[in-house]
């Protein structure tokens, strides 16, 4: 009959049974664990940083780390000054390697100075950035190409043009602004031109022309019948704008409209009565448009010719209102 093979774990339980009977402390043999690999290092791993304002206790032996990557313990005697911890240690070793920063080079600031240039010179220059783009002139028009100068004569000749031609509107500009005095010397006196009306003021709220009551004048006051309309609303001077301009009827102002509550329409709000002076061309309605557009029969053309006169109904272009 074969034994059947023990396992480690029966192995060690059965020799610790064994030693204990025997009243002796078990002795196994320290099974070797392997390392952890460590990677190599380029630099010399630095310690964890510590307070550099903590002095050390006298019974803490300072550990000094070298360059090599290894630590070693430096001894130190009694009544000498306390040692650097590692991480100053290597610290200041890092720095007293590190060459000193050199003082940076004195820069000269930008000045004013300007170099002379002849202004032969600057516009032979300029003439050279032109003459490049001359060459994109090529599939221009050759009536259009010969107004611009193809060569550097030309060229100065039309730069002494240009600023002939600014001088001469710059001194007009000049004397238009300040005209001379010409009335000593035609021998005619200064005409002097008083206020309207002589300098008398209207309260009636009329307009200058005609006497017509309006609501341009000064003077104007509004009243409960006709009160001051307030200015339209963005929804109605979008319609009566953009969206009409849509159709063939064009743009038109808002009409004036009686003050209400915001909140109510603006269509629903009534139109206030304008008076005779101030009724512009009112909108034309659908019929009006029509007719308008509609060519006029040839007995009512013969009608006009006969009391107008062709020439003159040609002149008028009343066959076509296209500006209506």
């Amino acid at each position: 009959m074969s034994a059947i093979p023990e396992s480690p774990s029966q192995r060690s339980s059965h020799t610790t049974a064994v030693a204990g009977s025997q009243g002796g402390a078990p002795s196994q043999k320290p099974q070797s664990s392997p390392e952890p690999y460590t990677p190599p290092q380029r630099y010399p791993a630095i310690p964890p940083t510590e307070d550099p304002t903590s002095q050390p206790s006298a019974s803490t032996t300072p550990v000094v780390a070298t360059w090599d990557g290894s630590t070693a313990q430096q001894p130190r005697s009694e009544g000498s000054p306390p040692q650097q911890s590692a991480s100053t240690a290597c610290r200041a070793d890092a720095i007293g390697r590190t060459p000193p920063r050199q003082p940076r080079a004195f820069q000269v600031s930008h000045t004013n100075s300007h170099t002379w240039l002849d202004n032969r010179l600057v516009e032979r220059e300029r003439w050279k950035e032109i003459e490049r783009n001359l060459i994109r002139m090529r599939f221009i028009d050759p009536v259009k190409r010969a107004i611009v100068p193809q060569t550097f004569h030309r060229y100065m000749d039309h730069r002494r043009y240009r600023a002939e031609g600014l001088a001469k509107r710059e001194a007009r500009r000049l004397a238009q602004r300040n005209p001379p005095n010409v009335w000593p010397l035609s021998g005619l006196a200064p005409v002097k031109i008083g206020p309207a009306f002589g300098g008398k003021r209207f309260d009636d709220g009329r307009s200058a022309v005609l006497a017509q009551r309006t609501i341009w004048s000064q003077q104007y006051v509004p009243s409960e019948e006709k009160p001051q309309a307030p200015w339209p609303t963005i929804e109605e001077m979008r319609e009566e704008g953009d969206e009409r301009a849509t159709s063939e009827f064009g743009r038109f102002p808002g009409v004036p409209r009686m003050p209400g509550n915001e909140t109510v329409a603006w269509r629903a709000r009534a139109q206030l009565p304008q008076y005779p002076m101030d009724e512009v061309w009112r909108s034309p309605c659908k019929e009006t448009y029509e007719d308008a557009r509609r060519e006029s029969p040839p007995e009512e053309m013969e009608e006009m010719e006969a009391l107008l006169g062709k020439e003159l109904v040609d002149a008028l272009d009343c066959k076509a209102c296209d500006d209506f």
